[in-house]
């Protein structure tokens, strides 16, 4: 089974989605190369998005 995609605030996205945020499960779209923002719905940065399957 392959590792689930994450990235951390700060982080450039690798890979295209939909992301859920770790903390409150807002979902949020990002482009490949855009930047990992805090959750724009809790305000959250110590946390990872994970790529929605």
């Amino acid at each position: 089974m392959a590792e689930p995609v994450v990235g951390t605030v700060g982080e450039i996205c690798k890979q295209a989605g939909s992301y859920i945020c770790g903390n409150c499960g807002h979902y949020k779209y990002y482009d490949e190369g855009d930047e990992f923002e805090a959750c724009p719905m809790c305000g959250e940065e110590d946390m990872e998005w994970e790529l929605e399957t």
